[in-house]
């Protein structure tokens, strides 16, 4: 019995210096959910870890920059990639005249993607179409003042959400 709870402190210990370590290094940054545009997936206060210089992929929630003040960091989820043309209809997301198929359904088909009007977009190089999953109380591509395609220099990382594959996502 002893050396269960040994073996499991030292585990702990282990892991804990581990995760400081990729924060001191910068690989990981902690970041505390501000707002509720990603409601109810993450909600405000919440803490997320988020893995820096990873590409993001469709799907993913990333943590970026606001375009509006750099400043400020926001939480979103990516629904296109560079290069694509990007349409909301009907509550689908489509790609270049396909829909697009829901990574995790159990949580992307929970959210209406939709936009006025059925516009589309197309992303430059190095371009991200970013939504947030509480479309009501998200400012995100569909509605910036300026391109839809966020630039790639703003994104700062893709969130690590509990039991996803992002180990997969280097």
């Amino acid at each position: 019995m002893f050396r269960r709870a040994l073996a499991a402190a030292v585990l702990t210990v282990a892991l804990a210096l581990a995760g400081q370590t990729f924060v001191a290094l910068g690989w990981l940054q902690p970041v505390v959910v501000s707002g509720g545009s990603m409601a109810p997936v993450l909600v405000e206060g919440q803490r997320v870890l988020v893995r820096r210089w990873a590409t993001p992929r469709r799907w993913d929630v990333v943590v970026i920059r606001s375009p509006e003040d750099p400043r400020r960091l926001l939480v979103k989820r990516v629904v296109g990639l560079p290069g694509e043309r990007v349409a909301l209809r009907a509550g689908d997301v489509w790609v270049d005249g396909h829909p697009a198929q829901p990574r995790n359904p159990g949580v992307e088909r929970r959210v209406y993607y939709g936009a006025m009007g059925n516009p589309a977009w197309r992303l430059g190089e190095g371009e991200y179409f970013v939504v947030g999953d509480n479309q009501r109380a998200s400012v995100d591509s569909r509605n910036w003042g300026h391109a839809a395609g966020l630039p790639e220099r703003l994104v700062v990382g893709v969130v690590i959400e509990p039991g996803s594959d992002d180990s997969a996502n280097d």
